[in-house]
């Protein structure tokens, strides 16, 4: 059955960005920042001696790292404004307790999308659609990476192809993002980012429904007679 509609989801996320321009021009300087650090960590790197595997490695950590904790960022403020509060930058810059939970749920779920992929590619596929709404699981319920996978399968147990279509838009806008120079990256990723917040929300007051609407088991029922 149709739980969401991409277009309109999508639409919800150009208004959020509008709304809330100036912090995510400042969440997309950030981001340019953490790069163009890194661009010149690298070109340290390979001018430098005996030292440069090392120092490349150190620079390539470090903007993974900084990557990921603006990642979960963006998931909170793209929870936010799916819940129509309101965002600043401290959504993006503060500490959080959810960042190692975050960034252990990403490499495993790499790992096991990878995996999926070694495996004739449509198991990866699969893997990638059931186990994909992982981020928003930590960044919401503060749960830990095994928990975040379960969850985020459950959430989306016979959605996948809706949701398979859903993640190709997302791609396919941010295609058009990269595609003007990179630049348009800094809106449509915060566009995308909303309306698969939006999403997950669905798929939460889905799974809600469902349980309320669930009649318990019988405990004790005596068996019926033969």
């Amino acid at each position: 059955m149709r739980t969401f509609s991409i277009k309109e989801s999508l639409s919800a996320g150009w208004q959020a960005f509008k709304a809330n321009l100036s912090v995510f021009v400042a969440f997309g300087a950030a981001m340019l920042g953490v790069w163009f650090v890194e661009q010149v960590g690298i070109s340290i790197a390979n001018a430098s001696g005996p030292a440069k595997p090392a120092f490349l490695a150190l620079v390539t950590v470090a903007a993974r790292v900084a990557q990921i904790w603006l990642q979960l960022g963006l998931f909170r403020m793209a929870l936010k404004l799916a819940d129509g509060q309101t965002v600043s930058t401290d959504d993006f810059l503060r500490s959080s307790g959810d960042f190692f939970g975050f960034l252990l749920a990403s490499v495993l779920y790499g790992l096991v999308v990878g995996a999926g992929m070694i495996l004739l590619v449509v198991p990866g596929i699969i893997w990638a659609v059931r186990y994909g709404a992982y981020g928003f699981v930590v960044a919401d319920e503060h749960v830990d990476p095994v928990a975040a996978l379960k969850r985020s399968a459950a959430l989306t147990e016979g959605l996948g192809w809706q949701l398979f279509v859903f993640g190709l838009a997302l791609i396919g806008v941010n295609m058009l993002g990269a595609m003007a120079l990179g630049v348009g990256l800094l809106a449509t990723v915060p566009v995308t980012a909303v309306a698969a917040a939006r999403v997950y929300r669905v798929l939460v007051a889905r799974m809600a429904a469902r349980i309320t609407t669930t009649p318990p088991a019988l405990i004790g029922r005596p068996a019926e007679a033969h």
